[in-house]
């Protein structure tokens, strides 16, 4: 702890000369203090400044030549290099007072301590600094810079808010003064609840400015990316990839598979997809060396002896005709057919259905590769040209006995067995060519023979 000069004063002539010293040690503190060590922090020879915290810069008690003198008693003791250097900053005006909190900063000789993020200064603008205030810096070049912080003007009947929000007071109600305020709204003595206004990301094509200023410039792989998702989704996006996108708030968006790409245009060198693809087909060509050829359908040819590689003068579906004079005749492609399906000549695979199968065992191999569908009644063939089976032959008997006969088709038919004698029940009779009786209500059979019946009631039944 500091003595008070004043006090030295009342003892001997010696003492006063000691109070004489202490003083001059005082103004050596002050005056030294501006070379290399200011409010905000410490400038080093090497060029890694030291910037104070907002604890730390009012924790400082006295600033001297060799180290400082904290409140907390944990002093700082400089280095050589840091004691030696001399900084050409003046030091503040006596008198000047502590910046206040409405500035939401500190403002030191080598930078400014913020809550959004601290300010260093170059050397230049150290250099530069005349006189620092609680409104702003004053600077040698007359570039002065203005301490601007963002407060609630509040008057007789509203208040615009920093954030630009504009609040009508109570009617009768005078200017009153905030009880409480927090993030999202302001309490006022008059009991009034304002509610703040919520910042918005500013989404765009290319990039986006967040809720708190900042710049974000997108790829040209993520503007395309980003374009499928909602401004809402955009602004919590984080990191967004070809399957879906990260966001702030850990409710990831999975994209959804895409549909797959259909033909959209189908020519004879290639194909356009609905996706935009290009799909270029390979065109079959023939090679044709010294001695011989290969054809497009696998055909090889073999030069005549002593002409070496003639060129083709006619080119036709079913052969070619060279310079020399050579004829070739070109393969012709076939299907091949099997039970139960067939490979088309280019190449196509048919699985044919398990009634199909016995139909088309009935065609040759021409007419199965040129069937598109068959049915039992005919054929639909790929070139238009139809087939229409004939109809079947009806069938005759080729056996007949007494119970049954045996068809052509091999069907069998079963004939039914006549009996001599009527059957008789309580209600009816059925007689023996099958003719249905039906007997009156109450009326029984007295009697049955073979030509006729006679009945309860007396009546008779003649056969015929």
């Amino acid at each position: 702890e500091l003595l008070d000069p004043r006090s030295l004063y009342r003892s001997s002539w010696t003492d006063t000369t000691v109070a004489m010293k202490m003083l001059a040690a005082i103004c050596l503190l002050a005056v030294g203090a501006s070379a290399q060590v200011g409010p905000s922090g410490i400038v080093s020879p090497d060029g890694k400044n030291i910037q104070f915290t907002h604890d730390q810069a009012h924790n400082i008690a006295v600033i001297g030549p060799s180290g400082i003198v904290s409140k907390d008693g944990n002093n700082i003791q400089l280095t050589h290099g840091q004691a030696t250097l001399s900084a050409a900053i003046p030091a503040p005006a006596p008198g000047t007072r502590t910046l206040p909190p409405t500035l939401a900063g500190l403002v030191g000789a080598s930078g400014i301590v913020h809550p959004a993020g601290n300010t260093q200064f170059t050397r230049e603008q150290a250099e530069d600094i005349v006189l620092i205030g609680p409104s702003g810096i004053v600077t040698k070049s007359g570039k002065n810079i203005q301490l601007r912080s963002k407060r609630h003007l509040i008057g007789e009947g509203g208040a615009v808010l920093s954030d630009g929000t504009l609040v009508q007071f109570n009617h009768g109600v005078s200017a009153p003064t905030i009880l409480l305020e927090g993030p999202s709204g302001i309490l006022w003595s008059n009991g009034q609840l304002t509610q703040k206004r919520a910042k918005r990301s500013l989404i765009g094509p290319s990039g986006m400015i967040t809720a708190d200023g900042r710049l974000v410039q997108f790829t040209q792989a993520e503007g395309q990316l980003r374009a499928k998702l909602t401004p809402d989704q955009s602004s919590r996006a984080i990191v967004v990839g070809p399957s879906g996108a990260v966001t702030l708030d850990g409710n990831n968006v999975q994209f959804a598979a895409p549909a797959a790409a259909t033909v959209l245009l189908d020519g004879p060198s290639g194909t356009v997809m609905s996706d935009g693809t290009l799909v270029q087909k390979r065109a079959k060509r023939h090679l044709i060396g010294e001695g011989g050829a290969v054809l497009s359908d696998g055909t090889l040819v073999q030069f005549n002896h002593g002409v070496s590689a003639p060129t083709i003068l006619l080119e036709g579906p079913s052969g070619i005709l060279w310079s020399n004079g050579q004829l070739t005749q070109k393969r012709a492609k076939r299907s091949l057919v099997g039970p139960s399906g067939m490979i088309t000549a280019d190449g196509t695979p048919i699985q044919f259905t398990q009634a199909e199968g016995p139909l088309r065992a009935t065609l040759t191999a021409e007419q199965n590769a040129r069937a598109v569908v068959v049915g039992p009644s005919g054929i639909v063939n790929s070139d238009g040209m139809n087939t229409q089976f004939n109809a079947p032959a009806a069938p005759h008997v080729i056996l007949d006995g007494p119970s049954g006969q045996v068809m052509s088709d091999g069907s069998l038919v079963q004939k039914v067995v006549k009996r001599s004698l009527p059957l008789v029940g309580p209600s009816g009779v059925i007689l023996a060519d099958g003719t249905p009786l039906q007997l009156p209500a109450g009326v029984t059979i007295a009697s049955a023979g073979p030509s006729g019946l006679v009945l309860s009631n007396g009546q008779n039944i003649q056969f015929s």
